[in-house]
């Protein structure tokens, strides 16, 4: 197997991006940067390749597997994102979530695809399992955090849920 990412974008903001550094470290040799010698394409984020491409893939024989974590923003996506996310979903061999939430959120929405759900990893040489453990006592904490002021950062729904706790 020789997985080929799928990124026609520049580098910009995203989970993608990161997303796409994590996974080439941990799929190591398995990452060809060739798509010719590929037998599987994988596409990080409807936003980041076109979907003419993903369908052209698809007719050259590879393996198609999209990752979501999330609704595309329109505003970053000319206004449609959700119909790449569905467009491209629609031919993949495998839909990965990126947790039980996503899938719960975008798996009607895309047509229920052959899907599994792998959780967004981490880089365990920065994150340890054996790091700092923070002490906060005896009662409940509730920790909100978000690297940007967006409306999809859903800060509301936040608000909401903590209120009924």
């Amino acid at each position: 197997m020789k997985i080929y990412i799928m990124d026609d974008s520049r580098p910009q903001q995203g989970g993608g991006f990161s997303w796409v550094s994590y996974f080439k470290k941990g799929m190591g040799d398995f990452i060809t940067e060739s798509y010719e010698n590929s037998t599987h394409c994988i596409v990080p984020s409807a936003s980041m390749v076109k979907p003419e491409k993903v369908e052209q893939a698809k007719l050259e024989g590879h393996r198609i597997i999209l990752r979501c974590d999330n609704a595309l923003r329109h505003s970053r996506n000319q206004g449609k994102g959700m119909a790449r996310m569905k467009r491209i979903a629609a031919i993949a061999d495998l839909v990965v979530y990126q947790c039980q939430w996503a899938k719960d959120y975008l798996d009607d929405f895309l047509g229920n695809p052959p899907s599994t759900i792998i959780y967004n990893g981490v880089d365990l040489d920065i994150f340890k399992p054996e790091g700092e453990k923070l002490d906060f006592g005896y009662s409940k904490t509730y920790l909100y955090a978000s690297a940007s002021k967006g409306e999809n950062k859903r800060w509301n729904a936040a608000w909401y849920d903590f209120q009924f706790r």
